[in-house]
């Protein structure tokens, strides 16, 4: 056999032995176990998973408003192509392409003038 992996072009070697692994115990391997951080943690994933099931619902509201933009955009649309309607306080602006939607507070803007 070693004259078959010859002819191939490799060396034949033998392996090298399994190394034990270490053992993970102990001062300074042991991992660190901070309360206070525990807590927070635990606060924060809970309000993330209250986020995450509202995703769908929110992405299902923004198909719909941006369906009932295209349906009046005959009205709504700027000569630069986007369609952009104010609703209160509100600007929603979708622009063309790629499309964005964007809701924005103008009361906010104004009040910074």
């Amino acid at each position: 056999m070693l004259d078959q992996v010859r002819c191939l072009g490799v060396a034949w070697r033998p392996m090298a032995k399994k190394q034990s692994e270490l053992k993970i115990e102990g001062a300074g391997v042991a991992p660190v176990t901070v309360p206070e951080i525990d807590k927070l943690a635990d606060v924060y994933i809970k309000e993330r998973d209250k986020r995450m099931k509202q995703t769908p619902r929110e992405v299902a509201a923004k198909g719909r408003l941006i369906d009932a933009l295209h349906a009046n955009a005959d009205k709504l649309r700027n000569p630069d192509g986007d369609i952009v309607y104010r609703m209160d306080d509100l600007l929603i602006t979708l622009t063309p392409g790629k499309e964005k939607l964007q809701v924005r507070d103008v009361s906010e803007q104004n009040e910074a003038e």
